[in-house]
């Protein structure tokens, strides 16, 4: 297995999307022996309130990520989904 990715993303429906520190994340926001995908289900946009934004989708570096965010709102086929650990 590896290594989860520093980075993060996630997008809304609406099609906001945001790129976070993973270690950030989990430190500020998950409960014990949660993971990122637990975290994500209770995550709200900051645009339009909406709750379960799609993701995550993992990024090793700040570059991959800055494109993400500067696409277009259609979650390309480019960006893979991280998938949830067996038997969540």
């Amino acid at each position: 297995m590896r290594d989860p990715s520093p980075l993060v993303g996630f997008q809304c429906r609406c099609g906001h999307r945001g790129v976070y520190v993973r270690a950030s994340v989990m430190e500020l926001w998950a409960r014990p022996g949660e993971t990122i995908h637990d975290v994500r289900k209770r995550m709200r946009c900051r645009v339009c309130g909406e709750r379960e934004p799609s993701g995550p989708y993992p990024f090793a570096d700040s570059g991959m990520s800055h494109l993400w965010i500067c696409t277009d709102k259609v979650v390309s086929a480019q960006f893979e989904r991280e998938e949830p650990p067996e038997g969540a």
